[in-house]
């Protein structure tokens, strides 16, 4: 009985430490006016859920356009990973390196997100799909400058 209790506790301390519920990111609010009211985060199921440390938004030609959210080191990197399956299960998955690096593509809803596991914190980097033309143009003017140079 002394091990059987012992594994219960080897086994499901992790789960119990680490498996509250990550706040992510709502990508909902791509493509919207930065004159519009704007739910950031996904609203949680549970009130003790692991909040972001900081959330960037960037903005282009006034609507939101792509986001940074910054996680503590404390938060376990893969326990974000899972949080990001659940929510998004039909999201492709794709790591670089040693894992550190983890890249999910929603087909679905036309957005990509890269979570990199750096040495200062953890970060989920939000960005729409945009169409080919429009790379097309940030690359020709990315050329024009460097022509200038």
């Amino acid at each position: 009985m002394k091990y059987f209790i012992t594994l219960i506790i080897i086994v499901f301390l992790p789960t119990i430490s680490y498996g509250q519920e990550i706040r992510l990111f709502n990508p909902k609010v791509f493509g919207k006016s930065v004159e519009r009211p704007i739910t950031q985060l996904i609203p949680s199921e549970t009130k003790n859920a692991i909040l972001p440390m900081s959330i960037q938004i960037d903005i282009e030609n006034g609507k939101y356009f792509a986001a940074t959210i910054t996680y503590s080191k404390k938060t376990p990197f893969l326990d974000i990973q899972n949080e990001i399956k659940k929510h998004y299960p039909k999201a492709s998955v794709k790591s670089f390196g040693n894992g550190d690096l983890v890249v999910f593509r929603n087909e679905e809803e036309k957005f990509a997100i890269q979570v990199d596991n750096n040495d200062c914190n953890i970060q989920a980097i939000y960005v729409p799909f945009v169409s080919t033309e429009r790379i097309l143009q940030s690359v020709k003017k990315v050329l024009k400058h460097l022509e200038k140079q």
